[in-house]
């Protein structure tokens, strides 16, 4: 069992921590789980739930950064590439290899400039032509060659027939186009969770807890009161060593613990989901990336049964409480997929969801986003008696290289010796995979298949508790989740709110299948795991359908 209140319970047993970790991103998350399997007595606290912020907010592409080439940061391409190429080993239900598509509109443009650019030189904006395109792809395969593995192939380069032949509906003036392969993660949210299991897994004798809805609200030396934001219950840890991983909210935390700090320059980047059936279908599981009508580059990804992710913007924001997808970045959005697709144009009528999030970026008096570095960065500080580390830059690929520095630093902290740790989760996921697939005939195979898809380390625990529960259970869907399923996520992996069900555990809200109807079905199911009153179930219903449709555009039908 885990949920927040079994935990919580938990924490009230504990007095003092090796590593207290602020912030369940997937940079915290990443954290906990080495940290609990190097042996180490930690907890991870967030004041909203798991992978809420950027983490769940980002455009899903596990990459090594393209167009950072252009930059010349070179040294962080090369890293991303092998922390992809790590993932799609280590997480392969989770971490897919995706082919890109990467139109172009001239052959040469963009020769002269684009050194410039690379050199940190003045230069104007310049459109990227094919050979720059094809000489850019090289590079970056070259980049990746120690650490390839045989599902990312060599690139391509159409010419304007073969474009015109494989993608039809393109604008005309494109006329030729690179291939090459990258990756992409439906559900950052999912790996995120999968690295609290196996943190929890791996502490069983240290208590190590993971907890959402928790929050410190004051400090005296090295005591941390902690207050449960669901009960407003306090309790107080002490530590020598807290790891600050709250992204965006960095600086923020660090002066809500009496210490300024400016290390972050915040950019938001927001995405739309649209029904467009048609391109979904020509796309056939393959993405483009491709040049604006302003010279940035964008992306549009195959998403769920004829929908389509389109994104993403990248802004300056002052704080990451204001973030929120305005008019104009949807109608740019809007704009930029129908300039590519002229003869298939979409309105905010095709419009299913939105998503925000703000890049937690170093500070940067730069106003060009696109030139910020997305570099991570780990600073240390020693205050009262307790070394705080902040984590921030870089990029959701990088989380794991990222937590092994922030690792690095807690070590030294604690007088202990640097270590590393590797992924068991490929294997343990194949392991229950065939072991349940053997075993099994209670469930049907496209339902087998389509949790396997959906599940790593849990997967035969997962099968089991469906498996036993009853049959009305088993076979009662909610969109293409169980009633079973549903009731294990919630009484296994923290679900607090229902927000917390159809945004993060489940992508039933993101899938564009979530109803009145559908809302009222999961908040009974939530209210009989989670005991609540009646009011409690009508104040959570009225709750989630507010944050849907004021903050993920989702109109329910």
């Amino acid at each position: 069992m885990w949920t927040q209140a079994a935990s919580w319970h938990e924490l009230e047993q504990s007095k003092e921590v090796d590593v207290l970790i602020i912030g369940a991103g997937i940079n915290g998350c990443a954290v906990f789980n080495k940290l609990s399997r190097l042996g180490y007595h930690c907890i991870l606290i967030d004041n909203k739930d798991f992978s809420s912020g950027a983490s769940g907010a980002c455009s899903r592409m596990v990459h090594g950064g393209l167009r950072y080439l252009e930059h010349g940061d070179i040294k962080l391409v090369k890293q991303a590439l092998s922390a992809r190429n790590d993932l799609l080993q280590d997480y392969p239900n989770l971490v897919k290899p995706i082919n890109t598509i990467v139109p172009c509109r001239s052959l040469l443009s963009g020769l002269i400039y684009s050194p410039l650019k690379v050199l940190g030189l003045k230069h104007p904006n310049y459109s990227r032509g094919a050979l720059l395109i094809y000489l850019g792809l090289f590079f970056y395969k070259l980049l990746s060659l120690k650490s390839d593995s045989n599902l990312i192939k060599k690139p391509e380069f159409k010419t304007n027939q073969q474009l015109k032949s494989r993608l039809p509906q393109l604008n005309s003036e494109f006329n030729f186009a690179g291939i090459y392969t990258d990756a992409f993660i439906a559900s950052p949210e999912r790996m995120a969770i999968e690295q609290i299991k196996l943190g929890l897994a791996a502490s069983n004798s240290k208590n190590n807890l993971a907890l959402n809805y928790v929050q410190i609200c004051q400090r005296n030396n090295k005591e941390f009161e902690l207050k449960n934001l669901l009960t407003n219950q306090t309790h107080s840890i002490t530590t020598t060593t807290l790891i600050n991983a709250t992204g965006a909210w960095c600086d923020q935390t660090n002066l809500s613990l009496g210490s300024q700090s400016k290390f972050i320059s915040g950019t938001k980047g927001s995405h739309i989901i649209v029904r467009a059936p048609q391109i979904y279908q020509a796309l056939q599981q393959e993405m483009i990336y491709f040049e604006t009508s302003d010279k940035r580059v964008c992306i549009i990804i195959p998403w769920y049964k004829n929908l389509l992710l389109v994104g993403t913007t990248d802004l300056k924001i002052s704080s990451p409480d204001k973030a929120q997808i305005t008019e104009d970045e949807i109608d740019y959005l809007l704009a930029e997929f129908n300039y590519l697709f002229p003869t298939n144009m979409i309105s905010k009528a095709d419009l299913v969801c939105c998503f925000t999030g703000v890049r937690p970026l170093a500070a940067s008096q730069s106003t060009d986003t696109a030139s910020m570095t997305r570099e991570f960065k780990v600073t240390t500080k020693v205050d009262k008696g307790v070394t705080t580390i902040n984590m921030f830059g870089g990029k959701w690929t990088t989380f794991q290289a990222h937590s092994d520095l922030a690792i690095s630093e807690a070590l030294a902290a604690l007088n202990k010796k640097p270590t590393q740790v590797s992924s068991p989760a490929k294997v343990t996921n194949q392991v229950n995979k065939n072991a349940v697939i053997e075993s099994t005939s209670q469930l049907s195979p496209e339902y087998l298949n389509l949790l396997s898809s959906r599940y790593s380390i849990d997967y035969q625990k997962i099968v089991a508790f469906i498996t036993n529960s009853t049959i009305s259970k088993q076979s009662k869907f909610i969109a293409d989740y169980s009633i079973a399923e549903i009731e294990y996520l919630i009484n296994f992996e923290a679900v607090a709110c229902l927000e917390d069900l159809v945004l993060r555990r489940t992508r039933i809200a993101l899938n564009g299948l979530l109803t009145k109807h559908i809302l009222a079905e999961l908040t009974q199911v939530l209210a009989e795991c989670l005991a609540w009153t009646p009011a409690q179930a009508e104040n959570a219903l009225e709750k989630c359908e507010l944050i849907l449709s004021s903050k993920y555009r989702i109109n329910l039908s």
